[in-house]
């Protein structure tokens, strides 16, 4: 079942590179929900109210209270990094 806003799969994710997120864009913190994670992409989809996130994380995102490797569909988090539409370029997610 798909979310309205909510990314229609991988060609989606595809197309949101991750250097889209401009070096110039504020750092924002965004709170919500996992829906999907691929841990060998570095990619996540948060859903936050209306709106659907696709996160990229690297090796040097710091990770609090959890990791990459636990992170699951229906777990709460926070997200802060560059922000540009809907694409979040993380540095830190807590769980």
């Amino acid at each position: 079942m798909q979310f309205p806003g909510e990314l229609s799969g991988a060609s989606d994710l595809k197309h949101a590179s991750y250097g889209a997120a401009s070096a110039t864009a504020a750092s924002k913190t965004v709170g919500g929900e996992v829906r999907t994670v691929d841990i060998a992409k570095g990619t996540l989809t948060l859903k936050s109210g209306s709106k659907t996130y696709a996160v990229f994380y690297k090796v040097t995102t710091k990770f609090t209270k959890c990791s990459a490797e636990i992170l699951k569909a229906g777990v709460a988090v926070s997200v802060t990094g560059r922000l540009v539409k809907t694409v979040i370029e993380a540095s830190h997610v807590a769980a």
